[in-house]
């Protein structure tokens, strides 16, 4: 029984420090705002990012030889980029009104 109780009462405690570190971790719009237009590995945990290349293959040979591990992939955005809207509704014809559905 002592056990069990040691086992819940450790489970609450880290799990109460998990959410601190979790509060603690930088929102991901500044760390992209950093890095415009570049690639990132950010930590997942911790949300830093860990290695910046130019394009994907670059960024994958980084990871692959710094070893990097629960990083996640991301496209920081340019604000020079420009923005791709309503491409669909140039191909697609037009939705044929008074149709059943």
């Amino acid at each position: 029984m002592f056990q069990i109780l040691r086992r819940v009462a450790r489970h609450r405690r880290h799990g109460r420090e998990m959410k601190r570190r979790r509060a603690a971790a930088r929102p991901l719009a500044s760390v992209l705002a950093e890095v415009p237009g570049y690639w990132v590995a950010i930590d997942r945990r911790a949300n830093e990012p860990r290695a910046v290349a130019a394009n994907l293959y670059e960024l994958g040979t980084k990871i692959r030889d710094l070893k990097l591990h629960s990083v996640a992939v991301v496209r920081a955005p340019n604000p020079t980029d420009p923005e791709l809207v309503g491409l669909a509704s140039k191909l697609l014809p037009p939705f044929p009104v008074g149709l059943p559905i």
